[in-house]
């Protein structure tokens, strides 16, 4: 009997060793990082390594979720393990009777996250104050997170959908491994797999929160989940014939700053520069790339640079422009009801589409833009017959910014010239300049078996006139990227030329300029200084007093 008492005293005291260990690994893991800027620097670093030694681990959304990136040697690939906290047989058991105790709960899913998130939390502690059960704070935690990732949050793929650094979650089907698109990594399998069941009821759970309704007789549909992000769901095997599926790709909260993109060695200093100073004397810009080039993204990071005192409106099909603008309108397209009304749909921009009631399309919201006085426009992206407006308004002055499906300069102008935008030549020479977005494959290194793609901007190429004996457009490629040493070469700007003509400012002067804003810019990311609050309030501080922040950037510089 004594013995049997020794025994499971000395269970007890595993179990509450290993329940220390976890709490204290956990707490670990957080504190190495002192701040997010730290777990970019971390990453960065760490995917310069050979690929068989990457194992990393850093905080999702601490203290319970975590992720690691590890490489399998099994497979002979990357692996992203979303780390969650185990529960115990006991939690388990106490986690199904709090369950049944939940069933009558009413959770309204039109209260905030966070006012379910407290009415859930009051209720789990209430049901285990009254029934006695014994559980310690951390194991009560663990019990009221997993009911919160299950109640309020994503399920299986909380830790993904919480992870900044990942852009897209796909799922392939059920039993499949899902896979996310990392922003340093690329694409990696998971460690997730959600079985037919499960996955069908996810489905449904996602289209409910869109707004949206799925079913065998419509098994297919695109919806933006309440925090943004744009989702496209199947269901069953009508159309997706391993079964269900979904991707989603999420929307940014923080946007990728300037000096990030160029930490990723996607953009150089000079050339934003460059951009910064015709954004400053109303030149319109359009980016250009294929699907993934980071188009969006490039074009939110532009946005950083537009005076504070600007009067902004965009106009998008789904919200993915997010600027740190006070005097900003975003203006979003919306899809009507009922059957089609006649006349062709602009939200999809294809020829045939029919328009149905209420529908509100870019061309209305561009329409609308043009009589709200605004210094800039910014179309997410140009597809449609709004692009003929859109380049009517630049032709009469209003700048303009603008993201568009294209990997070149002849495939820009096959598709502006085309239906349905059918813009003609001479209105398309009233832009500026176009930036061309790229995904191209890595430099291989002895010491890696892999190969990482990498997004370079490829291009800037000034628009500068059309010439109207052969109706060629008259271009310079200003900037280049030059794959061989992974570097950007600058040739002579034909609009630094226009802008003196225009505004009566020396191209040395601006070739000054540019070269202060680019050190400006430089001094950011050597200090590490990445978030794009205080990315945007430096470049605010230097458009009011240019001078004072030169010096004082030089004065502290290292």
């Amino acid at each position: 009997m004594f013995s049997r008492f020794k025994l499971t005293l000395k269970r007890r005291n595993i179990k509450q060793k290993i329940l220390e260990l976890e709490e204290e690994y956990y707490d670990e893991v957080e504190e190495s990082f002192e701040k997010e800027e730290d777990i970019g620097v971390f990453l960065t670093e760490k995917a310069s390594v050979p690929i068989e030694d990457v194992n990393v681990i850093y905080p999702v959304n601490p203290p319970f979720q975590f992720a690691q990136i590890v490489y399998d040697p099994d497979e002979m690939e990357l692996l992203y393990k979303a780390i969650e906290p185990d529960l115990t047989q006991k939690e388990a058991n106490y986690l199904s009777t709090i369950n049944l105790l939940l069933d009558n709960i009413k959770v309204d899913p039109g209260m905030l996250v966070l006012e379910r998130e407290k009415r859930l939390r009051d209720r789990v502690c209430e049901i285990i104050e009254s029934y006695d059960m014994p559980l310690d704070g951390f194991q009560r935690e663990k019990i009221i997170y997993t009911l919160l990732r299950e109640y309020t949050g994503y399920g299986r793929i909380d830790v993904p959908m919480h992870d900044r650094y990942i852009e897209d979650i796909s799922c392939n089907g059920p039993g499949d491994p899902l896979y996310i698109y990392h922003r340093i990594f690329e694409s990696i399998r998971t460690n997730i797999v959600i079985d037919e069941l499960d996955l069908n009821r996810f489905i449904l759970k996602l289209a409910q929160s869109a707004g949206k309704y799925i079913s065998i007789s419509q098994p297919i549909t695109d919806a933006t989940l309440p925090d943004g992000s744009r989702i496209n769901l199947t269901l069953g095997e009508e159309v997706t014939r391993k079964g269900s599926t979904f991707t989603i790709r999420k929307f940014k909260h923080d946007p990728i700053s300037p000096i990030e993109l160029m930490k990723y060695g996607s953009v150089s200093a000079e050339l934003f520069a460059f951009l910064w100073i015709l954004l400053q004397y109303n030149r319109s810009i359009l980016i250009s790339g294929s699907t993934a080039a980071g188009k969006t993204t490039f074009l939110n990071a532009l946005c950083m640079f537009l005076n504070k005192e600007a009067k902004i409106v965009s106009i998008e099909d789904t919200a993915e422009i997010n600027i740190y603008h006070d005097n900003w309108i975003q203006s979003v397209a919306r899809v009507g009801f009922g059957g089609g009304q006649g006349g062709e749909s602009g939200i999809s921009g294809i020829s045939g589409i029919q328009r149905r009631s209420g529908d509100i399309t870019l061309y209305d919201l561009l329409a609308a833009a043009l009589r709200q006085r605004p210094d800039y426009i910014i179309v997410g992206e140009v597809r449609g017959g709004e692009a003929y407006t859109m380049f009517q308004a630049i032709s009469v002055g209003h700048p303009s910014l603008g993201t568009i499906h294209s990997g070149s300069l002849p495939e820009l102008m096959s598709r502006i010239e085309s239906n349905p935008m059918n813009v003609p030549r001479p209105l398309f020479a009233s832009l500026d300049a176009v930036v061309f977005t790229s995904i191209v494959p890595g430099r291989v290194r002895e010491d890696q078996k892999e190969r990482r793609k990498m997004r370079r901007v490829k291009s800037v190429v000034e628009i500068l006139d059309l010439d109207l004996d052969t109706n060629d457009l008259m271009t310079n490629e200003v900037v280049r990227w030059e794959p061989a040493d992974d570097s950007f070469r600058f040739t002579k700007s034909f609009l630094f030329e226009e802008i003196h003509q225009e505004f009566g400012v020396k191209e040395r002067e601006l070739q000054e300029e540019m070269k202060r804003r680019a050190e400006v810019l430089d001094y950011l990311s050597e200090m590490n200084i990445t978030d794009f609050r205080d990315v945007t309030r430096l470049i605010q501080s230097y458009h009011i007093n240019p001078d004072e922040i030169f010096d004082m950037i030089e004065e502290v510089a290292p």
